[in-house]
């Protein structure tokens, strides 16, 4: 196990907000962690991938919760893509992350909604 996923059960149990969705069968299928206007933590579990799950929590998220910035892992392209899909810019950069590490991490705010445009 990773250093970062040893950090993942404290920043559930501390972020303000967490928003859990579940499938038919009452089974997490991924969450999202709201600390007032930061997209704190957004997972979706491989098996749900690409079924809207996380459009829908990051929609809730800024309609419900005025969550309008986020940071995003720079080496993930994957995730940046989804996020200015949605209305979300670069904004920032920073060459590692809050703990220090190499992960060069971007901050994005959310600028518009392309998905209601």
């Amino acid at each position: 196990m990773t250093t970062i996923e040893h950090e993942v059960p404290t920043a559930l149990r501390t972020v303000p907000q967490l928003l859990v969705a579940v499938d038919d069968q009452n089974t997490p299928t991924g969450f999202i962690g709201i600390d007032g206007s930061l997209v704190a933590m957004l997972f979706i579990a491989p098996a749900a991938s690409g079924a809207g799950i996380g459009t829908a929590l990051l929609q809730t998220s800024i309609q419900d919760y005025g969550a309008t910035t986020l940071t995003v892992n720079e080496q993930n392209p994957r995730a940046r893509q989804f996020y200015e899909h949605r209305g979300f810019q670069v904004t920032n950069r920073q060459p590692t992350d809050d703990q220090g590490r190499p992960y060069p991490l971007l901050t994005m705010t959310y600028n518009c909604d392309p998905l209601n445009d």
